[in-house]
């Protein structure tokens, strides 16, 4: 199997590129030879049969770069890599400004600044770039969507539709069978409903429960189907996307290269999802070469960390059943994020669980930047194993955040005989002494047998100032 690793695939002549084979391999096991070559308008202009070698180009224009490994049989593989040579790609930064650059909380300013340079073009802060040439978004991108979708859904042309959940619901559903977004077809189109009704909670309501139902009489002899199979949650979703149809489309450039905005929870949205700040730039081309188009992407995602999802861990165990949790395991487990920005918290949430049930030890939860030995910033009391407590007068932003919303669940649904009202949220006020670190959670109990469950953990959040 062959792999291209290089240092560069574009850049200003004269054009100096490194590469590496050294991940091309044989399912076998076969002792491999390489052959590079380097293409200009289908004719081989440079090779090499070194394993890691180094071509330089000196002529504008666009070339494929050929790696061919070849096994001892005479089974080869080929891959390829585009060169662009003489025009460099676009760099573009996404600076927050006095604001968290991990997380975003509601009702909390964040200033932003995007910034361009170009070799060829210039410098945005020059004015040798012009912000009407710089697009730059600013969406909120729900739950239902991951980070690694933003890009695709940038490249949609229904921006509409950009990180709706209820576009993306309605696209597994039948809907499109009987209504178009703009012109009428068995039933109403999205526009016409959206200019029929108001935005707000009421009609939200109504008319997701007409979704689940089905119903006729309104828009002629048509009955529209029942779906009970949508939640309540789910229509309201995929109804707000069709009211959006009365409000103005977004423009790609729809955002100022600099300002302030203030994060709200859209109409239907938990708020557990996140933003999204894009800057993109194509720029001019060089002679003989076309233009190359760069993007950065800053995802400011709710303030909850999944610990299933850490990036290290040791002496841990991943549970499925009954409920989703990571447990610590003996006297000393940890599990760790990368680079998590800190400004601006000023205590951390966790939801823990030590029971009876499954012979947990209890412990201390510790939390240290930089790495499980770095230093505490922040700790609990001692987690005492017990299977009782409550939930009850919780204030009303408290019952929103996520790791409240986390507990009722394990507290009511599925699980809820094996927690029997266990699961525990504790604060912990956090002493910070640098802003963005690795930030690792260590469970310790000296006294905790090798392969005792101490704690089990099931979520994280922060908390602003």
């Amino acid at each position: 199997i062959s792999k291209i690793q290089i240092d560069k695939t574009n850049g200003a002549l004269p054009l100096s590129i490194g590469l590496n084979s050294s991940e091309s391999s044989d399912p076998d096991g076969d002792k491999l030879n390489f052959h590079w070559e380097l293409i200009f308008k289908d004719k081989s202009v440079q090779n090499s049969h070194y394993l890691n070698p180094r071509f330089e180009i000196l002529k504008a224009g666009t070339y494929t770069l050929r790696l061919t490994a070849t096994d001892v049989n005479g089974a080869s593989s080929i891959a390829e890599k585009q060169i662009i040579a003489g025009n460099t790609a676009p760099e573009i930064g996404i600076l927050i400004e006095q604001a968290n650059s991990s997380f975003y909380f509601p009702n909390k300013a964040i200033d932003y600044e995007v910034l361009v340079k170009d070799f060829e073009d210039g410098n945005l802060d020059f004015a040798e770039i012009l912000p009407s040439e710089v697009s730059v978004n600013i969406d909120y991108m729900p739950e239902s969507f991951d980070p690694i979708e933003i890009s695709s859904n940038y490249a949609t042309s229904d921006t509409r539709a950009r990180f709706n959940t209820g576009y993306k619901l309605i696209s597994r559903n039948d809907c499109g069978s009987c209504h178009l977004a703009e012109n009428k077809s068995i039933g109403p189109s999205y526009q016409a409903v959206a200019e029929r009704y108001n935005k707000d909670s009421d009609v939200l309501s109504q008319l997701a429960n007409k979704l689940i139902s089905g119903g006729s009489g309104v828009w002629g002899e048509h009955a529209m189907a029942a779906h009970p199979q949508l939640s309540e949650t789910a229509a309201k979703s995929m109804v707000g996307y069709i009211l959006s149809f009365a409000e103005p489309t977004l423009d790609v450039r729809n955002q100022n290269i600099s300002g302030s905005f203030m994060p709200h929870i859209p109409i239907g949205e938990t708020g557990f999802g996140g933003y999204v700040i894009r800057g993109a730039y194509e720029d001019k081309g060089a002679k003989k070469v076309d233009p190359l188009f760069s993007e950065e992407i800053q995802f400011l995602s709710y303030p909850f960390l999944n610990p299933r999802k850490a990036n290290f861990q040791q002496n841990t165990e991943l549970v499925d059943t009954p409920s989703r949790v990571l447990q610590f395991i003996g006297k000393s487990a940890y599990i760790g994020f990368e680079s998590t920005d800190l400004k601006g918290i000023n205590s951390v949430d966790l939801l823990v669980q030590a029971s009876k049930r499954t012979s947990s030890a209890g412990g201390i939860i510790e939390i240290h930047s930089g790495s499980p030995d770095g230093p505490i910033i922040g700790k609990t009391a001692n987690i005492q194993v017990q299977d009782e407590g409550e939930i009850s007068n919780l204030s009303e932003s408290e019952s929103k955040k996520k790791i409240r919303t986390l507990q009722r669940h394990k507290l009511t649904e599925g699980a809820a005989e094996y927690f029997l009202g266990h699961s525990r949220v504790i604060n912990i006020p956090v002493d910070k002494t640098v802003d963005v670190t690795n930030l690792y959670f260590v469970c310790v109990n000296p006294e905790a047998e090798e392969n005792q469950i101490t704690v089990s953990i099931s979520g994280i959040e922060f908390n602003a100032e």
